[in-house]
This record gives C-alpha cells, sequence and structure tokens, in this order.
C-alpha cells in the first residue's frame, strides 16, 4: 500500500446544511452526522458502536462474574469477561488487556458511599418483608433513619399509591436498603449500582414492575442497592444479630 500513489483530491463545492450516514460495521452501527455553516463544520456527533455496546459490556461482565462467584469458580471471572467483551465488540482495545479483577475490601462500600454523598443528598426507598427475619433489614433501616431526621426516605409500600418521590429530584441518588443474598458473611454489606443486580437477586423480582413504570432510564442509572448479606429469611424469626450489627454499622455512616 505504501507503493501505491495517492488518489487524487475530489473536488468539491461548500454547501451549507446538515447530513448523516449510517454504515453496519462488524461491531454494530457506526453513526457520524455533521452541520455545515459558512463553509466551516459547526457540529459533529460521531457514535461508534463501541459506544454503544459499552453499557451492556458492562452489565453482562457483572451477571456473569456473580453467577461465577455463586458458584464458587472466582478463577474463571477473567476469563468469562474476555468471551463477554469479545462477543458484544471482538474489535475493542479492551477485548485483550480489559480487567484486574480484585476481592473487594471488607469496608469498600464506605468509599463507595462517600462518592455516592457528591452527588447530592440521596433518596432511600427501604425494601424486604418485616416477618421474614432479615428480609426486614431494609425497612427497620428506613425506619431508623427517619428517626434520625434523615430526610426523603420511604417504606416500599408507601409507594404504591403516590408520585414517586424522585420526581423532581433527577440529579440526586436513589438507594434502595434491602437484604441482598450474594453468598458472603451474614452482615456484610454491599453497595453496588442497581442494574449490577438487576437480574440477580430476588429485589429487582420484587421492584421490577414498579420501577418500569415510575422510573427513567437515566435515573435508573443513578440508582444504587445498599444491601445486607442475610443470615436468614424465614418467615417469623427476628432480624439475627450480625445483619442487625451491621444496621447499626450502616445507619452510623449514614447519619454521620
Amino acid at each position: 500500500m505504501i507503493k501505491l500513489p495517492d488518489p487524487p483530491l475530489v473536488p468539491y463545492k461548500t454547501k451549507e446544511g446538515k447530513g448523516t450516514g449510517i454504515v453496519e460495521a462488524p461491531r454494530g452501527l457506526l453513526i457520524h452526522s455533521y452541520e455545515i455553516a459558512d463553509g466551516l463544520v459547526t457540529y459533529t456527533d460521531i457514535i461508534t458502536p463501541t459506544a454503544q455496546n459499552a453499557e451492556d459490556i458492562e452489565r453482562y461482565c457483572y451477571i456473569a462474574a456473580q453467577n461465577l462467584l455463586n458458584k464458587g469458580e472466582e478463577g474463571k471471572i477473567r476469563d468469562r469477561m474476555d468471551l463477554v467483551v469479545r462477543a458484544f465488540d471482538p474489535c475493542i482495545s479492551c477485548s485483550a488487556h480489559m480487567a484486574q479483577v480484585k476481592k473487594a475490601l471488607p469496608e469498600s462500600w464506605k468509599e463507595k458511599w462517600a462518592e455516592i454523598r457528591e452527588h447530592g443528598s440521596p433518596i432511600f426507598v427501604g425494601v424486604g418483608k418485616s416477618d421474614h427475619s432479615d428480609d426486614g433489614v431494609g425497612l427497620q433501616l428506613a425506619l431508623a433513619l427517619r428517626k434520625r431526621g434523615i430526610n426523603d426516605v420511604w417504606l416500599e409500600s408507601e409507594l404504591a399509591d403516590q408520585d414517586s418521590p424522585w420526581k423532581n429530584g433527577l440529579d440526586r441518588p436513589l438507594v434502595f436498603l434491602d437484604a441482598v443474598d450474594f453468598r458472603e458473611e451474614p452482615g456484610k454489606v454491599t453497595l453496588l449500582p442497581f442494574h449490577y443486580i438487576l437480574s440477580n437477586t430476588v429485589l429487582s423480582h420484587r421492584l421490577l414492575p414498579f420501577l418500569t413504570s415510575n422510573i427513567s432510564y437515566n435515573h435508573l442509572k443513578n440508582s444504587y442497592v445498599l444491601g445486607i448479606q442475610p443470615q436468614t429469611t424465614e418467615e417469623g424469626h427476628k432480624i439475627s444479630r450480625p445483619v442487625l450489627q451491621a444496621l447499626n454499622k450502616v445507619l452510623k455512616q449514614i447519619t454521620n
């Protein structure tokens, strides 16, 4: 190719206007859009397949990793994530060097909480069943936050017959409080983006019909789950001691 002559420039006349071109590449649609005024490009928008694939890649990497963790096959996570990335985007540069798998530290949720607080005062929603032992921890935590004077704290049952409390606060984080089974030691606290567990836990099954009709996609991306690993969710039992200790730890962190 180096020895081939350069093709001649194609003569053209500048015209004002705008246009969009779309071509199907191996990875998906490549979109170029331009506007021209006074002989100059005044606006351009390029949407690459990689940009369109990125969110799904991240979501399904989360799902694949969690499924392997649940099976006790942590050593297979990196290979599976490589496979997921290539399935969506075989040309992406990070398909070869994409991840360094690390085990989350026990208190890593506190760092994530600090990041969330930087984006505004969160809206809390307590989720669970009060008569199913540790499954009631989200409700108990929400009630405890109210007693401490925290604003915008709601119970799952209170949202069925009224406008969503986040309707006029789209820039504020939304945090669901619940017992979430991550196959960890009872009482371990986890704080994750909501979409991470959307296809993996009982929480999503309870809230999915409600969310699909009451929350926008943009706000869903600013939603999180603060989950506590339950010891038991049997009907008629009280909240277990490790989960109760975790509740108090979370309460102290949030109200500081």
